[in-house]
């Protein structure tokens, strides 16, 4: 597999990662799937490295969409929110 490909697919098991940690006081399921068995198979591959650099822009990546998430909520409940 090409070496973009496998570093999204690690990026993005970076990212489960982090939305785990990120929404720990809730319960999340992962459904173990062949495309989340071979994103954790790219990510375990990669060195310590750039899994650390990668963990950080994952957090960085949740933490924005969280943060928008809660936003959105905030719109959807105020008057100017039409369904």
């Amino acid at each position: 597999m090409a070496t973009r490909t496998a570093m999204g697919k690690a990026f993005e098991y970076a990212c489960l990662n982090s939305i785990k940690t990120h929404l720990g006081c809730q319960e999340i399921v992962t459904i173990q799937t062949d495309s989340v068995n071979v994103a954790e198979c790219f990510y375990n591959d990669i060195s310590k490295e750039v899994k650390k650099r990668m963990d950080l822009a994952a957090n960085a990546a949740v933490r924005v969409i969280l943060r928008l998430d809660k936003v959105e909520d905030l719109y959807e409940k105020s008057d100017n929110y039409c369904a």
